[in-house]
């Protein structure tokens, strides 16, 4: 798994077109935005189709960014770029759902952007030592 952390002022996005194969329900056309969060830009992997701890994983590597610059709102944004070896769009959906639901139980305000979207999106990073982080699982 891959995920780019940015703690961000707003990042927006709006569905543009669907991957019906893949998709989720969404409005296309509808813009959302979120506000002062830490915005997820995540690609699960092939090999984490094997790893049975890869939610815990995420969940501590948010929770590590977060803790940092003292957020508790969090986007999570399917984004297939950050590996050229993704997992099924199966595996992929069901997990991050998944990784939702938890942050939610451990009082996470959690958005989250429509999987199997093409998506206009907008984001404006902070400027801090600490708005940009990586972590790969």
């Amino acid at each position: 798994m891959r995920i780019l952390c940015w703690h961000v002022n707003y990042i927006k996005w709006m569905p543009t077109k669907e991957i019906k194969a893949i998709s989720e329900p969404a409005e296309k056309g509808l813009w959302t935005e979120v506000k002062d969060c830490v915005a997820c830009l995540m690609a699960f992997e092939k090999h984490d189709e094997t790893n049975p701890g890869i939610v815990a994983q995420a969940i501590q590597g948010i929770k590590e960014v977060t803790g940092q610059v003292k957020v508790k709102k969090v986007v999570l944004y399917p984004y297939a770029h950050l590996s050229n070896e993704l997992s099924s769009a199966k595996f992929a959906k069901e997990n991050l759902n998944k990784l939702k639901n938890a942050l939610e139980e451990e009082e996470f305000e959690v958005h989250k952007a429509p999987f199997g979207w093409y998506k206009e999106f907008e984001v404006h990073c902070k400027g801090h030592p600490l708005a940009e982080a990586g972590r790969f699982y």
